[in-house]
């Protein structure tokens, strides 16, 4: 009778451990799974959101210097446009030289040299005029852009001069013929400094 007592308590146990294995395996191992996986779920889902958050509030700063971004593009587009543009270019040039006095001869565009950030668009102009006509002009040219107060104030393009020839028209006469050689920046696309 003791021997069957102890083959029930046997068969009892190896049952209880078989009941247990199978709980393990059957229930507890696929729910703690589960819930690792919602774990990592979670956790993608909160870095998404903080994510978003950051994303949103960068977003709304953008919104509020929107229109102040707006206006520095317009300026900045003005002084290096993304094209020759050379009829709008004329006509800034035709009101320098007629401001200060100069007579407009000709002008002669060469092709643009390609280049990143920026392309340089020649132009060959002839004038004539006074030196003193000369030295205005050649300011309002400068005048175009200006950097004052760690910001740039801009009129039109961003031009620099690149040779300049000067002849007396007579001997007795102030009037001079001027030969100017200028580089009008153009906005090619993006360099080492990034876009605009």
């Amino acid at each position: 009778m003791k021997s069957r007592r102890w083959e029930v308590h046997i068969i009892a146990a190896v049952v209880a451990l078989v009941v247990i294995v199978g709980w393990y395996f059957v229930l507890l191992s696929p729910v703690r799974d589960k819930i690792s996986t919602l774990e990592t779920q979670i956790t993608s889902a909160q870095l998404q959101k903080d994510t978003a958050q950051l994303t949103l509030h960068r977003l709304e700063q953008y919104k509020k210097t929107a229109p102040q971004s707006r206006a520095d593009l317009v300026r900045l587009s003005k002084m290096l446009p993304q094209n020759t543009d050379i009829p709008s270019l004329i006509v800034e040039l035709t009101a320098a030289t007629k401001a200060s006095g100069m007579d407009f001869v000709s002008i002669t565009p060469s092709d643009a040299v390609q280049g990143a950030p920026f392309s340089v668009q020649p132009l060959s102009l002839r004038l004539q005029g006074r030196y003193f006509d000369l030295e205005d002009f050649l300011y309002r040219l400068e005048d175009y852009v200006e950097y004052r107060n760690e910001s740039y104030l801009v009129t039109g393009r961003l031009l620099q001069v690149a040779s300049l020839e000067i002849i007396q028209i007579a001997e007795d006469s102030p009037e001079i013929s001027v030969t100017l050689t200028i580089d009008a920046y153009l906005w090619s696309g993006t360099g080492a400094g990034g876009g605009l």
